[in-house]
């Protein structure tokens, strides 16, 4: 994967900052947050996508007001799958 710029920020796992960078991309032109890779652009993975994702909106829907939920969309994407190591972003839509 790429380096992290003013568009992509990497979190190895669901962080307390997950909010600030979330309203920074809301408040900009968007961008995409990637759970489960390092800030080298590494994989690390998430073991238990399912259980994160949940996490991810019920942060959204209870953490960040006004309410964001439906400016956000969750994808997940295999970058390794015999490996086990899968991540997923969190990508808020860009701006023209």
């Amino acid at each position: 994967m790429n380096s992290e710029n003013h568009l992509v920020e990497y979190k190895r796992e669901l962080s307390e900052t997950f909010e600030r960078s979330a309203i920074a991309f809301l408040n900009s032109t968007g961008g995409h947050i990637y759970i489960g890779v390092n800030d080298d652009g590494s994989v690390y993975g998430v073991k238990d996508i399912d259980h994160v994702q949940r996490q991810v909106a019920d942060r959204i829907l209870n953490n960040i007001k006004p309410n964001a939920i439906g400016l956000f969309e969750v994808v997940t994407e295999e970058k390794d799958n015999k490996n086990g190591n899968v991540y997923f972003l969190s990508q808020i839509p860009l701006r023209g």
